[in-house]
């Protein structure tokens, strides 16, 4: 306790010797408020309407009507009628026979001729042609004769024709596909 007493002791006397030179404190003054003085600001400029200028309204394109053109009918030409090959007699439309053509087994030749028989009488106009293994022909009837419901017989070749097995029946304007085999 020796060592901390002496600390203890000196800090007391310090304590005291500066209380004892202390001096109250005087009521504090305060110093006075100062007004505040006006300072002059310049005056808010107002602002004063002004006309705003208006354009003058841009005048509009009036519509020119455009004349209308006035359509012109074109003519149609009538389409052309196909006529088919004229009868002998010109009054009673040919029966059109049309086929493959076989002869001995095979396709007759190019060029090989189909002749038509009514009554054993050749009644087309001219021969068909073979072409392609194909005949087409016209079986017309004659002025004076009548053809309807009668038998037609074939024959093909040119040298010595051959009679086809099959045969057709005359019908005024008729068509009939026929395939035609002949020995």
């Amino acid at each position: 306790m020796k060592r901390f007493g002496w600390l203890a002791l000196f800090s007391l006397i310090m304590l005291m010797v500066g209380c004892a030179q202390a001096t109250p404190t005087a009521v504090p003054t305060v110093p006075p408020t100062v007004a505040p003085t006006a300072t002059a600001v310049p005056p808010t400029p107002v602002p004063t309407p002004t006309a705003t200028p208006v354009p003058a309204p841009t005048a509009t394109p009036r519509p020119v009507p455009t004349a209308t053109p006035t359509p012109v009918p074109t003519a149609t030409p009538a389409p052309a009628a196909t006529q088919l090959p004229r009868c002998v007699s010109g009054a009673t439309p040919p029966h059109v026979f049309t086929g493959k053509a076989t002869l001995a087994g095979a396709a007759a030749p190019d060029g090989a001729t189909v002749t038509a028989l009514v009554a054993n009488a050749k009644c087309s106009s001219a021969p068909a042609v073979v072409s392609g293994g194909r005949y087409t022909i016209l079986v017309e009837q004659p002025e004076g004769e009548t053809y309807a419901g009668k038998a037609i017989k074939f024959t093909i070749g040119n040298q010595l024709p051959s009679n086809a097995a099959e045969t057709g029946a005359w019908e005024a304007g008729g068509a009939t596909i026929l395939n035609l085999t002949a020995p």
